[in-house]
């Protein structure tokens, strides 16, 4: 059995609710927010003071899920107590490897293997080539692991990204999350529409927005490898909604122990 409960801050409220339930039994908080926010040293710091022995993982957005709603310029927390499945965590730096392969590699190097049921890998979004962290990930993980994940959003500014792995928000960070044990089935799905061209269009560049096979965003341009672009794959009434979405993870379904 798992216990879980759900947290917001926002510049209005603060923390909602302010009572913390999971304080010390929680093994891992998901955090989501917006960049801008993330930098405040007082959220983390928060954070970890409400749940001072929980692995704490998470990712900056382009909008948040609390409850049934999708928020902006906030900050979610999901704390999830495990009844017998164990956490550990593990993460590098882009700085320290050569590229988004290797780094893919050296986090499924550090985990240990025996008893690993799946994987939650999350990703700085800018100047990684996710495509190429999966492989790293998949071709080292033993046979049967899962990875579900995905790259660090930030609005439609493609400017800085984070993520949080036990420590301050980094910039440079790629991290995972094991699950282990027998009790624990993850299951997930992702909306993937692409959306890139809001971002594209305020930053000066041209092009369609496309669905692409590997894509690495930096600062400066967008290199990918379209299959087909967003407009081809719905109609125009439905795009600008698409690429508002653009950077948000998709849902998981889990049954958790």
């Amino acid at each position: 059995m798992m216990k879980s409960e759900q947290r917001q801050w926002t510049r209005e409220t603060l923390w909602s609710p302010e009572r913390v339930e999971l304080s010390a039994s929680a093994d891992l908080v998901l955090i989501f927010g917006e960049t801008a926010v993330l930098k405040d040293p007082g959220i983390f710091t928060d954070i970890r003071k409400a749940y001072p022995k929980a692995h704490l993982f998470g990712c900056s957005t382009a909008g948040e899920i609390y409850g049934t709603r999708v928020c902006d310029g906030s900050v979610t927390t999901t704390a999830i107590d495990f009844e017998s499945t164990q956490v550990r965590a593990a993460s590098v730096h882009m700085a320290q490897v050569r590229d988004s392969y290797e780094a893919g590699t050296r986090l499924a190097g550090l985990l240990e293997h025996e008893g690993l049921t799946h994987l939650l890998a999350l990703s700085v979004g800018l100047n990684v080539n996710g495509s190429e962290l999966v492989r790293g990930l998949t071709e080292k993980l033993p046979k049967g692991v899962g990875v579900t994940g995905g790259l660090a959003g930030d609005q439609a500014r493609f400017t800085e990204t984070l993520v949080i792995s036990d420590a301050a928000p980094s910039s440079d960070l790629v991290a995972v999350i094991g699950l282990y044990g027998s009790s624990i089935e993850v299951g997930s799905a992702s909306l993937v529409e692409g959306a890139v061209r809001k971002g594209a269009k305020k930053r000066g560049l041209s092009g369609s927005t496309a669905k692409c096979e590997e894509a690495v965003f930096d600062a400066g341009r967008t290199l990918a490898r379209p299959r087909r672009s967003l407009d081809e794959r719905m109609p125009e009434s439905r795009t600008e909604g698409a690429r508002r979405r653009a950077g948000r993870l998709g849902p998981f379904r889990a049954r958790l122990g």
